[in-house]
C-alpha cells in the first residue's frame, strides 16, 4: 500500500500474539445463555454451551415413596405424636414408609450441572394425598403434596390454607435414573421447615417438633411423555409458578345453554367472579412452566403444569350443583383437569384448544396466553348431562375463551 510503514517483524510477532489471546478470552468468557429462567429485573445466570434437557412433559404416574426418619418417628412417638399417610396415601413396610400417588406434573433433568436453580426442575404433584400426624386428641392433615424440584421446596395445604411451604427438599445427594419413559430420583431428604414446624406445633405443642428436623428421605418415581432438547433450541423456564391467575370468559353459546338448562354459574374456593362479564378468575397456586421458542425466536408453545387448587367453578340449577374444583392444566395435552364435588381423582373435564388469533407471550417476568378456547371434553360432557338430566352439553361444545397469567421464578 502506497504511503503504509512496513512492521518491524518482531512487533508483528508481538502484535499477532496479543490478537489471538484477545480472542481466545472473548470466546472463552462470553455468556452463552440457552435455556433461561424468568426473573424480575435480573439477567439470567451464565450456562454452559450446550445443555441437554430430558424433559418429562406429562407425568402420569407413578409414586413417591417416604421412608420415615426413624429417629424423628421414635423420638416423636415418646412425646405422643404418630405420623402416617392421609388421604390416598399408604402405610408400606410395616408402617416405616409412605407411598402417595403422583397425581400430575413435569419434570426436566438438564445435563448441565450448573443450570440455575437447580438441574431438576419440575413440579410433581400428589392431589389427595398426604400425611397425618396425630395425637390422643385428634390429628392434622397435611395433603396435596407438590414437590418444587427447582427451588427445593414441598408445598402442602393444611385445613383450607393452600401452598403451605412445609418441607425443604434436600437434593446434595440425589441421584438420577432414567429408563425409557420413567425417571427415578433418589437421595432427596425431607427437612420439616420453620414454616412446617409453626403449623405443628400450633396444634400439637410439643419440644421434639423443631425446624429442620428430618422427617423422612424420598424416592420419586415419575412416567409420562419424554421429549429432549439442547439449549440451542432457546427455552423461558418458569421453575416455580406463583400467581397470577387463569380466567375464563363463558362463550355466548355457553351461557344459551346454561339458560336454557337453568343452570347458574358461581364461584368455589379462591376463584371470583364478575356476572356481568361472564368471567371467573381462578388463581394459580403452583406449577412449572416452559416456553419453548421458534426459529424466530418468539414463543410458540408451552410446556408443563399450572395448578388452580382451593379453587373452581360451580354450576348449579336449583338444589343440584356440581362443583369443579382445584384445577390442574397440563399444556403437553391440552388437557385441564377437576376434582369433581371433593373428589380424590381429577377428571379430565375440559380441553384448552389454541386457534391460530391465540398468543403466547412472555414480559416483564409473566407468561401470557390469550385467546385460547375452554372446550368440554365428551366425558366433561357427559357429567353435566348425567348430573341436570339433560342432553344439550357435548363434548366439543366451547365453554369459554381462556387467558392464563403466569408470574414465577
Amino acid at each position: 500500500m502506497p504511503g503504509a510503514k512496513r512492521r518491524r517483524p518482531l512487533l508483528a510477532a508481538a502484535l499477532a500474539l496479543f490478537a489471538v489471546i484477545a480472542v481466545w478470552l472473548a470466546g472463552a468468557t462470553a455468556p452463552a445463555f440457552g435455556v433461561t429462567r424468568a426473573s424480575k429485573g435480573h439477567a439470567p445466570p451464565r450456562q454452559a454451551a450446550v445443555d441437554t434437557v430430558t424433559a418429562f412433559g406429562n407425568v402420569t404416574g407413578r409414586a413417591t415413596v417416604l421412608a420415615l426418619d426413624a429417629a424423628t418417628v421414635a423420638s416423636w412417638k415418646t412425646a405422643g405424636v404418630t405420623v402416617g399417610p392421609a388421604g390416598s396415601a399408604k402405610a408400606t413396610s410395616g408402617g416405616a414408609g409412605i407411598d402417595l400417588p403422583i397425581t400430575s406434573g413435569y419434570v426436566e433433568s438438564h445435563s448441565d450441572p450448573s443450570f440455575q436453580p437447580r438441574s431438576l426442575l419440575g413440579s410433581i404433584d400428589h392431589f389427595g394425598s398426604g400425611l397425618s400426624f396425630a395425637t390422643n386428641a385428634g390429628s392434622l392433615q397435611v395433603t396435596n403434596l407438590v414437590f418444587d424440584l427447582g427451588q427445593s421446596m414441598v408445598y402442602a395445604t393444611i385445613g383450607t390454607t393452600q401452598d403451605v411451604p412445609f418441607f425443604s427438599l434436600q437434593q446434595r445427594d440425589v441421584r438420577v435414573v432414567r429408563s425409557g419413559r420413567t425417571l427415578r430420583i433418589e437421595g432427596a431428604r425431607l427437612d420439616l421447615t420453620p414454616t412446617g414446624a409453626a403449623e405443628l406445633k400450633a396444634f400439637l405443642p410439643t419440644p421434639a417438633i423443631r425446624p429442620n428436623i428430618q422427617i423422612a428421605a424420598a424416592q420419586i418415581t415419575v412416567a409420562g411423555q419424554v421429549s429432549e432438547y439442547t439449549s440451542a433450541d432457546q427455552a423461558t423456564e418458569y421453575p416455580r409458578l406463583s400467581g397470577i391467575a387463569v380466567s375464563i370468559t363463558f362463550a355466548p353459546g355457553a351461557l344459551a345453554t346454561f339458560g336454557k338448562v337453568g343452570v347458574t354459574p358461581s364461584p368455589a374456593g379462591s376463584a371470583s367472579y364478575d356476572s356481568k362479564g361472564a368471567k371467573v378468575g381462578f388463581p394459580i397456586t403452583g406449577g412449572t412452566a416452559v416456553v419453548q421458542l421458534d426459529g424466530r425466536r418468539t414463543p410458540s408453545r408451552v410446556e408443563g403444569v399450572v395448578l388452580c387448587w382451593g379453587t373452581g367453578l360451580v354450576l348449579s340449577e336449583g338444589s343440584t350443583s356440581v362443583a369443579m374444583t382445584d384445577l390442574t392444566y397440563v399444556p403437553t395435552t391440552s388437557t385441564m383437569y377437576a376434582s369433581v364435588n371433593g373428589g380424590a381423582d381429577n377428571g379430565a373435564i375440559f380441553s384448552v384448544q389454541r386457534p391460530q388469533k391465540s398468543r403466547l407471550t412472555t414480559a416483564g417476568g409473566n407468561l401470557y396466553l390469550r385467546g385460547a378456547l375452554l372446550d368440554l371434553t365428551a366425558s366433561g360432557a357427559s357429567l353435566l348431562d348425567s348430573v341436570f338430566h339433560t342432553t344439550e352439553f357435548n363434548g366439543g361444545d366451547e365453554l369459554a375463551t381462556l387467558t392464563l397469567v403466569a408470574s414465577g421464578g
